[in-house]
């Protein structure tokens, strides 16, 4: 099942609400991945992807100028503090109960074997890229890469 994005609300006419997901294997926009299990065990070189749906609300959407920035940290445990991070922009559509969605593809092959801790965070931006206070985050919790092969 899909995780919930936590946002922080302190302004009194915009509200925000998601879901993440961490899938593995074929491009899974087409089928009700919100419902679909939470990728942890996935193999190095396998398709991967984080995908983020958000929906905004408030008569704040009508007046609010910027864009969304989405990235998705993972701490690798035992090595490093952050060994991969993938990052998008999605522009902001000024109307409320716009249902926003992102797909940030994680190349396995550069992440490596190892267990990692995953984290979505989300900021709002104005045009010339200074957050402003709109933020959330998801946990993607542990997930683990492991390469395969077979003795020779």
């Amino acid at each position: 099942m899909a995780l919930p994005l936590f946002f922080e609300d302190i302004l009194p006419a915009f509200a925000v609400e998601g879901v993440v997901n961490l899938m593995e294997g074929a491009d899974p926009e087409n089928t009700a991945w919100e419902k679909l299990p939470q990728a942890t065990v996935i193999r190095q070189g396998n398709e991967a992807a984080v995908l983020i749906k958000w929906k905004q609300d408030g008569e704040l959407c009508h007046v609010l100028n910027g864009y969304w920035e989405i990235d998705v940290l993972f701490e690798q445990m035992g090595r490093r503090e952050e060994l991969y991070h993938p990052r998008e922009k999605v522009a902001f559509v000024q109307k409320p109960g716009f249902e926003n969605f992102a797909k940030l593809r994680i190349n396995t092959v550069a992440m490596g074997p190892g267990i990692y801790d995953g984290v979505v965070r989300l900021l709002f931006k104005n045009p010339d890229g200074i957050a402003i206070p709109i933020a959330a985050f998801g946990e993607l919790g542990m997930i683990e890469i492991y390469r395969a092969g077979f003795p020779k």
